[in-house]
């Protein structure tokens, strides 16, 4: 009865873990790929703080 209680724990604390890491391996592929990325497509954080104070500027 022990042992079936430690296998349900781990299932229970494995299972998703495993999906976790998984999701994470495959969402930083991207990153790790040997394809050139478009110029259109990378956004540098000087733009987008350009961007963001075109959209919402400073009060004096």
């Amino acid at each position: 009865m022990k042992a079936l209680r430690i296998i349900i724990a781990w299932l229970l604390v494995g299972l998703p873990l495993a999906w976790g890491v998984s999701r994470s391996v495959l969402k930083s592929m991207p990153l790790f790929s040997s394809k050139t990325l478009d110029a259109r497509s990378v956004s540098t954080s000087r733009d987008t703080i350009q961007n963001s104070e075109k959209t919402n500027p400073t009060k004096p």
